[in-house]
């Protein structure tokens, strides 16, 4: 009965987010029905999902720059990629991470939190092969851009991502693992972790230590030790 009720509260408005006025009071309904029902917030993101909301928000973003509309979409995805794998896939479906990859590679500094969020919520509930859409979407590259942010919570929460997603990689896929690096490499995003353990701030500067030490010393140090071990020359191979 209650999810027959939010359905009910939902599914109009939801077809009404292209209208910009609507939006902003339509998403904060969905704020306050949440509180309400939180012990029940699968069940409501779940409702959100069914009355096609994605799928607007979608379109939106496609004809909007208004700051406070990609601020508050980016926080409805970010609820939604905090729940069931299937209502992160549902996210895919309407290939909505590439929106929020690009919002926090360029939107305004609120945009950003709320994008940060989202990838935040997906690295750590998502599957392996859902984490692993974050590289292959460009987020790595998205998240270095902006470490070098003034905003502290945020530069803490991309860093906490980046661990997350590198430490899948590389427990789970070596060789896409060896491509995060040089990814992360080649758009200057080492040299930014690298400051960063110099940061005021001891969570940021530990984060980014480990970072260093469990991905990127190790890495060069394993190809040194292939290296060592195998050297390849000319004089050592075998004619017949």
């Amino acid at each position: 009965m209650i999810t027959g009720e939010l359905r009910s509260r939902l599914s109009g408005p939801s077809r009404l987010l292209s209208n910009r006025i609507i939006f902003i009071p339509y998403v904060y309904t969905l704020c306050i029905l949440q509180i309400e029902r939180n012990v029940l917030a699968l069940t409501f993101f779940e409702v959100i999902i069914d009355v096609g909301t994605l799928k607007h928000l979608k379109h939106l973003l496609k004809t909007t720059r208004a700051s406070s509309i990609v601020k508050e979409t980016m926080w409805l995805l970010s609820n939604v990629l905090a729940g069931t794998h299937s209502q992160i896939d549902a996210v895919f479906s309407e290939d909505l991470l590439v929106n929020i990859v690009n919002v926090l590679k360029d939107g305004d500094s609120g945009s950003q939190s709320e994008a940060g969020w989202a990838l935040s919520n997906l690295a750590v509930g998502g599957t392996t092969k859902q984490v692993m859409q974050i590289f292959k979407e460009g987020g790595l590259e998205a998240i270095c851009s902006v470490l070098d942010t003034p905003n502290s919570e945020l530069c803490s929460n991309l860093l906490d991502t980046l661990n997350n997603v590198l430490k899948i990689g590389k427990a789970n896929d070596p060789m896409r693992f060896s491509n995060m690096l040089d990814r992360i490499e080649e758009c200057g995003g080492l040299e930014k972790i690298e400051a960063l353990q110099d940061h005021k701030s001891e969570r940021i500067y530990k984060t980014a230590y480990h970072i260093i030490e469990n991905f990127f010393d190790v890495a060069e140090e394993e190809k040194e030790c292939r290296s060592e071990i195998d050297p390849v020359t000319d004089s050592q191979k075998f004619s017949f």
